[in-house]
């Protein structure tokens, strides 16, 4: 299950919100009578106790019909992210929803090819493969509200170690 913050809220920003809205249309609309038509034909075979067509097909309706629940939990509790951290303060501070480029520091000097760049989301829509971090981790809470050109030393983690930010996007 889907971990929801002490307020009961889920982070998320408005495009991960919208893209669980189309999943859960998708999971309803499409799949689920897809699930409908396996069992109809299914039934139509005669004894259930050992058919392995029907038994799949439930076992496929079990999942989807959780997963329609998660989400339906899910986008009830979202709070997106963009509009809650925005502040008129900083507007190039790093917030959840930033695209970031940094640098790893080496003996306070920026490593050569150690650029990154990643977006901070929330910890739902996280996919380190696509770039995008989770607001929980140690990188993103240590950067959040700072600015390009500033140092920051990132903690929580076994080894800490130094990023320069490049770049901020909003």
């Amino acid at each position: 299950m889907t971990e929801i913050n002490k307020n009961n809220q889920i982070i998320v920003t408005k495009k991960g919100l919208e893209e669980l809205k189309t999943e859960l249309n998708d999971l309803i609309n499409v799949k689920r009578e897809e699930i409908k038509e396996r069992l109809k034909t299914a039934r139509a075979d005669g004894d259930l106790s050992e058919n392995a067509d029907y038994t799949s097909a439930r076992e496929e309706q079990a999942k989807n019909e959780a997963r329609i629940q998660e989400l339906e939990i899910i986008i009830a509790s979202a709070v997106i992210i963009e509009e809650q951290h925005a502040t008129k303060q900083n507007k190039n501070a790093i917030r959840v929803g930033s695209w970031v480029t940094i640098a790893h520091m080496k003996n306070n000097q920026v490593s050569k090819d150690s650029k990154e760049k990643f977006k901070i989301v929330g910890s739902i829509e996280s996919n380190p493969f696509e770039g995008l971090i989770s607001n929980e981790c140690p990188l993103a809470v240590s950067i959040l509200n700072a600015t390009t050109g500033d140092e920051i030393e990132i903690k929580g983690i076994k080894n800490p170690y130094k990023v320069k930010i490049l770049k901020v996007e909003n």
